[in-house]
């Protein structure tokens, strides 16, 4: 998902686990296929180097590298202007394609390595603030103790998460050939792909473009956690109003502009054509009501007309359509999640209330379930787990166990 899901996520393991009735627990020590994480939005670090010809926020113009994703102190305070400048996008009207900012110069750490994954704000002050930099550690510690290692037959392909898939060529160049390195490295064992939100649109439009025989080779199962199939309603605040996840320190307005210059926001709005409810009412306002029929007139009216352009340059570039490998669809439920959103007389610019459904407190259940479709193949599971968030399924253990049973050779 976006990176304000995976602000949501961090946010809420302050709340603690909730443990779901006991499931088997898979005996230790077995034959594992090697796993690459494909992780969501936001879910890997960014790094960034300055060397800006002005900036008219004031803020430094020449830094070298530093980590621009995550860092929790630039989020508030004068850095997150400075912040927000530096990561958002600019687009081309006439070439439909992004780039950074003039003079931000953008990199992604840690290419197969999960070090990037498992904490995107390694510091201390993160961990200070409730561990709030920890993303997949917990993920990959389990992995580890039931034998498989780090750097071997654990690694990570992250990915600069602002760009949509069909900005993605030479990222998914390199996936193809880590995952025959890493088949390689394993006594050529077929590679297990795990992604968590976005991450597992990524997955599917990787899988969907390659062929069936090296498919057959090289991908022992792909499993996919908490996927916003089909969109997620809560990012309609991200465009209309800007959206600081409950952070009084941070003012909406200040990101707004960087939220809605993402590629990825738009490919994970709700499907204008696979949303399972067409006339379902997304946002209201006292002028009119918004559904997925309605995104040109709701661009206009929030006064980002650009917006109509990326979101039809992106919204049919990952087919949604089953696999062409073995698929095991984990998701968890039973959370309130946002499914609609209401503004007073001052939308765009003031926040909404929210009416609530069933979900994983980011994405709704029907986007969720989308999976369940996909059924086909012999072999294909659906595991849904109960009162687990977008972030708790990666650290849940009854979760992190059914993962280590759908690696097993």
């Amino acid at each position: 998902m976006r990176k304000a899901a995976l602000l949501i996520f961090l946010l809420q393991i302050r709340e603690g686990f909730n443990f779901l009735d006991q499931i088997s627990r898979p005996t230790t020590g077995g034959n594992y296929a090697p796993v690459i994480i494909i992780p969501g939005d936001g879910g890997n670090q960014l790094e960034a180097r300055l060397d800006k010809p002005h900036d008219p926020t004031g803020c430094p113009q020449r830094k070298d590298w530093y980590r621009l994703w995550l860092d929790v102190w630039s989020l508030k305070g004068k850095s997150l202007r400075c912040w927000a400048d530096n990561i958002k996008l600019v687009y081309n009207a006439t070439n439909r394609m992004s780039r950074n900012v003039n003079g931000v110069y953008t990199r992604v750490p840690g290419w197969g390595d999960t070090s990037g994954v498992e904490y995107l704000d390694p510091s201390w002050s993160a961990w200070v603030l409730a561990d709030a930099g920890n993303y997949m550690k917990d993920m990959v510690g389990h992995l580890e103790s039931v034998g498989l290692e780090r750097g071997t037959s654990i690694r990570a392909a992250p990915y600069d998460f602002r760009f949509a898939p069909h900005s993605q060529g030479a990222y998914f160049t390199s996936l193809k050939k880590l995952i025959e390195e890493t088949s390689a490295m394993n006594n050529n064992k077929p590679v297990a792909i795990i992604s968590h939100s976005m991450g597992g649109l990524f997955g599917l439009h990787f899988l969907q473009n390659q062929g069936q025989q090296w498919l057959d080779r090289y991908i022992a199962r792909f499993i996919p956690l908490n996927t916003p199939w089909i969109g997620a309603t809560v990012q309609l605040n991200t465009y209309a109003s800007g959206y600081n996840l409950g952070i009084s320190v941070i003012d909406p307005a200040v990101i707004r502009k960087e939220q809605r210059s993402y590629e990825t926001g738009v490919y994970i709005l709700p499907h204008p054509y696979h949303w399972t409810n067409s006339s379902q009412i997304l946002v209201q306002t006292p002028r009119r009501a918004y559904t997925v029929r309605d995104y040109t007139s709701f661009f206009h009216d929030i006064g980002f007309p650009q917006g109509i352009d990326m979101l039809n340059n992106v919204v049919n570039i990952t087919r949604l359509e089953e696999p062409k490998v073995a698929l095991s669809c984990i998701y968890s439920m039973g959370v309130d999640t946002p499914v609609g959103l209401r503004y007073g007389n001052g939308f765009p610019d003031e926040q909404p209330s929210r009416l609530m459904g069933n979900g994983d407190g980011t994405v709704t259940q029907p986007s969720l379930a989308y999976c369940h479709r996909w059924m086909s193949r012999n072999g294909n599971r659906v595991m849904v787990f109960n009162k687990l968030n977008h972030g708790q399924v990666l650290k849940d253990k009854n979760a992190l166990n059914f993962i280590q049973s759908q690696i097993a050779l």
